[in-house]
């Protein structure tokens, strides 16, 4: 089974291939099918994102997390991924990263995969444990 149907994959691709092409560092909980991660990371390839990991961590993290620096202020990347992953149909939150976001990635995010990715569009921002 794969977590992005062709669908969302399409539609993942083409709405960031028209807006302003961004840098993302991309991790999982080891809970989380690597495959399923490396598909993630190619998708934002595909669309012109430069793209870091696929990193592996001790993550308990839930569902998909776009982590950032400050959440009073996040980067553009932040908004833009958020919003094509919503509209899309799948769940996704903006987090305070954990573990700070290399200086090369300022207007960068992260992409953090765990376990349970919900495919419904509800979003929110919170604070990461």
């Amino acid at each position: 089974m794969r977590i992005l149907t062709k669908a969302q994959r399409a539609g993942i691709v083409e709405r960031l291939k028209h807006n302003h092409k961004y840098a993302v560092v991309v991790s999982c909980g080891k809970a989380f099918p690597q495959k399923d991660a490396l598909e993630f990371a190619s998708v934002l390839r595909e669309a012109g994102w430069t793209v870091s990991g696929l990193y592996v961590n001790e993550s308990s993290a839930e569902g998909l997390q776009i982590g950032v620096r400050d959440l009073r202020s996040p980067c553009p990347s932040a908004h833009l991924l958020l919003d094509v992953l919503v509209s899309v149909g799948l769940n996704a939150r903006l987090v305070t990263t954990p573990v700070p976001l290399p200086s090369a990635f300022f207007e960068g995010c992260s992409l953090l995969l765990g376990a349970q990715v919900q495919t419904d569009k509800c979003n929110a921002v919170e604070q990461a444990p």
